[in-house]
């Protein structure tokens, strides 16, 4: 779950050192300076319907595939993985 660190409609970032720049495609490395980034549009972000549920659902295996490895391997116990399955499906759960 995304959490929002701080809003703003302008940032300025002073770099100190070369940093490899690229806009538009083309790339360049910047020399120290201040770099200004500024709102100019606000987009639209669009997903699919049922997106947020197949990627929960792809986590869900993922993680359990893990819990599976890692008790298999001897790092967790029966009871730990088991635990562990039940907090990530409460936390995939609030997730939709």
């Amino acid at each position: 779950r995304a959490q929002r660190l701080f809003q703003c409609s302008t940032i300025v970032v002073h770099t100190l050192a070369p940093l490899p720049m690229q806009v538009d495609g083309e790339p360049w490395l910047q020399g120290p300076a201040q770099v200004v980034v500024s709102l100019k549009n606000q987009g639209v972000v669009l997903r699919r319907t049922g997106q947020t549920q197949s990627m929960a659902a792809a986590a869900s295996q993922v993680a359990c595939e893990v819990l599976e490895a890692a008790e298999a391997r001897g790092l967790i116990t029966s009871t730990q993985r088991a635990a562990l399955a039940r907090e990530m499906g409460s936390r995939l759960d609030a997730l939709l």
